[in-house]
């Protein structure tokens, strides 16, 4: 059967959108079509979940043990220091209460008991302002390598999902705990297996450099 020229032209057209609808929607198929099977692979692997218990790394950390010696050493220096200013009032204070009525020294003597004063709440700032300072800086930086080490894990064992674990025992002396552990609570109970806290411990603290711990 012949076909006109007009009906001839039209087919080719034809066929020329059909081959670019192809072009264009094959690979948005092929796509989903890997999109779909990676998913039904996800729905087929069985979930995998661990949890940490923070407070226990944070403990058994070297790192925030050697911090916590640093802050020991800072505190007992700060101790000695204001213990120097508060001799050096009492002494002060001694001087002026056994001077004369009226004597000339007394102006001096008050106004070095003003000068220890001022001297005390400065370094007594000071080393507030120093340990505050130290703690938050270690706080970062411990709890920067725990999450490191938590992330490190987490892929290298395919877990999907890390929760943090915490004591959830109230003491009777301390009711009011129980508020905190209600609000901050995110794991109330785990099956040993899933715990992970060891393995995080032993990673972290074979981070910690060797001349660091011997030091």
């Amino acid at each position: 059967m012949k076909l006109s020229r007009r009906t001839g032209a039209w087919m080719i057209a034809a066929h020329a959108v059909l081959w670019v609808g192809i072009a264009v929607l094959l690979p948005g198929a092929v796509m989903r079509g890997a999109r779909a099977q990676e998913g039904a692979a996800d729905a087929g692997r069985r979930f995998r979940l661990a949890v940490v218990d923070l407070d226990m790394v944070l403990t058994r950390s070297e790192q925030w043990a050697d911090h916590q010696e640093e802050s020991q050493r800072l505190r007992e220096t700060s101790r000695l220091t204001l213990e120097k200013y508060e001799r050096q009032v009492r002494v002060l204070r001694l001087d002026l209460q056994n001077l004369p009525p009226g004597a000339p020294e007394a102006a001096a003597k008050r106004d070095g008991i003003e000068k220890a004063m001022l001297e005390y709440r400065q370094a007594r700032d000071g080393f507030d302002q120093q340990l505050g300072a130290m703690r938050i800086a270690a706080l970062g930086t411990v709890f920067n390598d725990i999450n490191s080490v938590i992330e490190q894990h987490a892929r290298e064992h395919g877990l999907d999902l890390v929760l943090k674990k915490q004591d959830l025992t109230v003491s009777p002396k301390q009711p009011s705990e129980l508020g905190v552990i209600i609000a901050t609570a995110n794991v109330l109970y785990a099956r040993d297996s899933y715990d992970i806290t060891d393995a995080v411990v032993e990673a972290l603290n074979a981070r910690y450099p060797e001349e660091i711990k011997d030091r």
